[in-house]
C-alpha cells in the first residue's frame, strides 16, 4: 500500500512538473495597432523603432505578433496596413530545411514590413489635405474592439491625436464645447459611454496617446479631453499614457 502511495505521488509530481514546463514555454502574443489622426497636420507621426520595442523579440523570438496602422479621418472605414508573424512553434513547422536561423530572419522580415509600412503611411500623411471633421472616439473605440477580439495576451493601441472630436458625439469647436469640456467633463464621458461602442474590459491593455500642442490652447483641449479618456478607459482595466512625443522604449 505504502508502495503504491509513493508510485501515486510520483506520477502526480511528473504530471505537475510537465504542466508547469508547459505554461513556462507558452509563446506570448502581443499585437501593436498605431491609430493616427490626419484630421489636422501632425508634428509627431509614428516611429517604427518605439513601435517595434514593444514586442522585445530580443527576450522571445517565438512571440505571435500582429501590427497594424491606420487613420482618423472624417468616415469610419480608412486605408490599413497589417502585418502578422504566427509564434515560434507555428513558423517552425515550414522550416523545411531545419534553418539554425529561420525564425531569426522571419522576425527581421516583420521588422522590414513594419518599418516599410510606418515609413509609407507617414509619407501620404504628410501629403493629405485637412479635413473639416474628425471621428475620434468611433475610432479609438473600433479600434480597441477589434482588438480585443484578437484575444492577444498584451495589447497597445498608440493614439496620435489632438482629440479634437468633431462628430455628431461632439463638436469641440463650437461656443459651448468649452463649458461643456472644462466645466462639465463627466457630461461628455456619458455622451460616449452611452453609445455602448467600448469593449466590456480592456485588461492586458496599454493604450498611450500622444500630441505635441503648438500653443496654450491646444494644450489646454488635448489635457482635458486626454484626461477624460484617461478614466473611461481606466476603468476598464487599461494603462494609460500621456505623452507629447514618442519614448525611446515601451514596455509591455
Amino acid at each position: 500500500m505504502k508502495t503504491l502511495l509513493m508510485v501515486t505521488l510520483f506520477l502526480n509530481a511528473l504530471v505537475c512538473t510537465s504542466c508547469n514546463k508547459k505554461q513556462r514555454h507558452q509563446t506570448a502574443s502581443i499585437q501593436v495597432t498605431a491609430l493616427v489622426d490626419i484630421t489636422d497636420p501632425r508634428d509627431v507621426l509614428p516611429d517604427a523603432e518605439t513601435l517595434l520595442s514593444f514586442y522585445e523579440f530580443t527576450k522571445d523570438k517565438n512571440i505571435k505578433a500582429l501590427f497594424r496602422i491606420t487613420a482618423t479621418t472624417d468616415k469610419l472605414l480608412n486605408p490599413v496596413a497589417e502585418h502578422h508573424l504566427a509564434s515560434g512553434d507555428e513558423t517552425e513547422k515550414d522550416n523545411q530545411f531545419d534553418d539554425p536561423d529561420y525564425r531569426e530572419k522571419l522576425v527581421l522580415s516583420f521588422y522590414t514590413n513594419v518599418r516599410q509600412a510606418v515609413s509609407a503611411f507617414n509619407t501620404k500623411a504628410q501629403q493629405d489635405t485637412l479635413l473639416g471633421h474628425s471621428e475620434c472616439f468611433r475610432s479609438i473605440a473600433g479600434e480597441l474592439t477589434r482588438m480585443v477580439e484578437n484575444k492577444t495576451d498584451k495589447s497597445l493601441l498608440v493614439v496620435y491625436s489632438d482629440l479634437a472630436e468633431n462628430s455628431d458625439l461632439l463638436n469641440v469647436y463650437t461656443k459651448i464645447a468649452p463649458e461643456q469640456i472644462f466645466k462639465h467633463p463627466d457630461s461628455v464621458l456619458q455622451k460616449f459611454e452611452a453609445t455602448k461602442l467600448l469593449p466590456r474590459s480592456l485588461s492586458g491593455f496599454t493604450v498611450l496617446f500622444i500630441f505635441q500642442p503648438k500653443n496654450r490652447e491646444e494644450d489646454k483641449l488635448f489635457a482635458a479631453m486626454a484626461e477624460m479618456y484617461k478614466k473611461m478607459l481606466s476603468a476598464l482595466g487599461a494603462k494609460v499614457i500621456i505623452r507629447s512625443d514618442n519614448p525611446k522604449y515601451l514596455y509591455p
